[in-house]
């Protein structure tokens, strides 16, 4: 299921960023593309229920080969 909607036009409104962390809760939730032009991201978290988690994919890094890297 895709879910499409504009949660601002200059930036996000404040009374759908309750409902975007709720959505984020779900066992079901895949992220959320966004962002606004010349910039994009990928909103695929909560940390501490009032920071987003998200990645920019215009920026690229070296994958690691070795899992005791990655923390």
């Amino acid at each position: 299921m895709v879910l499409l909607t504009r949660i601002g036009l200059n930036s996000a409104e404040e009374n759908y960023l309750h409902v975007l962390s709720e959505m984020m809760k779900s066992k079901y939730f895949k992220g959320v593309i966004g962002g606004k032009p010349s910039k994009a991201l990928y909103f695929l978290g909560l940390h501490n229920e009032n920071s987003f988690i998200y990645l920019d994919p215009h920026y690229v890094q070296s994958a690691s080969n070795n899992i005791n890297e990655i923390k």
